[in-house]
């Protein structure tokens, strides 16, 4: 039998040092393991890397991290505690960037590894598109996926 859950109204917001141990507990649901020093060296070290975080009643449910290109936003990472999958938590952290899409920055890219069916589909469902793929000689492949402004319709959502 399948539950049917309410999605989730969360609040987006730029990433802070205190979040990266709720951050961290997400990322292990998802399967990934940082340590505290190197997660937090990279996401506040460069200037081109936004860390967002996803918060729902003082709790981090999900974050993502942003690499702001020159043309292009690109997720590195985008996570939802496994407790609060299909709640449209991910939706809305991808809706923070499409909000930001303009003229110089038109398009988001992800990678995501050739395995993560759940990505794929989940990308697909929120418009975007498969341009290409990245082959890697020591691990999985990737996928690249694209979604440029013009396909923005569901962002107000």
């Amino acid at each position: 039998m399948m539950t049917t859950t309410r999605p989730l109204q969360v609040y987006i917001r730029t990433m802070l040092w205190e979040d990266i141990p709720d951050v961290l507990d997400v990322e292990r649901t998802s399967g990934w393991t940082w340590n505290y020093d190197d997660f937090r060296n990279f996401c506040f070290t460069y200037q081109n890397i936004m860390p967002v975080s996803a918060e729902f009643g003082g709790s981090i449910l999900g974050y993502m991290i942003l690499n702001l290109r020159k043309r292009r936003y690109h997720i590195l990472g985008l996570a939802v505690h496994d407790n609060y999958r299909r709640r449209k938590v991910g939706q809305q952290l991808i809706g923070e960037v499409v909000r930001r899409l303009d003229d110089k920055r038109p398009r988001i890219t992800v990678d995501v590894n050739e395995e993560n069916l759940g990505s794929h589909l989940f990308l697909k469902a929120l418009g975007f598109r498969c341009t290409g793929i990245w082959y890697n000689d020591d691990g999985p492949n990737a996928y690249r996926f694209r979604f440029d402004m013009p396909d923005c319709s569901w962002r107000t959502t």
